[in-house]
């Protein structure tokens, strides 16, 4: 019974464990956009080893835009990371915004955001020759 129990201990301990892997997803969560607001997309994949994640894909709205990385994602990041920098996105239309983010091991994040038709300035007269007279004493 000792022996199995050994043998069971000793087969636990040889079982690899799966790095544990944090994703950090930029814009945060629950943010608004306006429609046609360009905005930076930045995934950071941390492992907590000195490895980094095998991989990361990046979805916008379902679609695959991993292909799309900026070359300077990883400049300056710490070598068990993995990257992901999409410059100037912007939704061409009102609704839900999803950002989805995955890695090999199995981690994954989602960030919700909402863009909104921004309805600008009324096409009334516009306030012209504004003086601010500043004075001291």
């Amino acid at each position: 019974m000792a022996l199995v129990r050994l043998l069971l201990v000793m087969a636990a301990a040889a079982t690899p464990v799966p790095a544990a892997t944090t994703l950090r997803i930029m814009p945060p969560d629950r943010g608004v956009l306006a429609v046609g607001q360009r905005v930076d997309i930045r995934v950071e994949a941390t492992s907590d080893t000195a490895e980094p994640p095998e991989s990361l894909t990046v979805l916008v709205n379902g679609t695959d835009v991993t292909a799309r990385n900026d070359k300077s994602a990883d400049r300056g990041a710490p070598a068990n990371s993995r990257n992901f920098l999409l410059r100037g996105y912007s939704a061409a239309a009102a609704g839900p915004l999803r950002i989805e983010a995955r890695t090999a091991d199995g981690a994954t994040a989602e960030v919700r955001l909402s863009v909104e038709a921004w309805q600008g300035r009324p096409a009334g007269p516009r306030a012209k020759n504004i003086i601010l007279l500043l004075g001291d004493g």
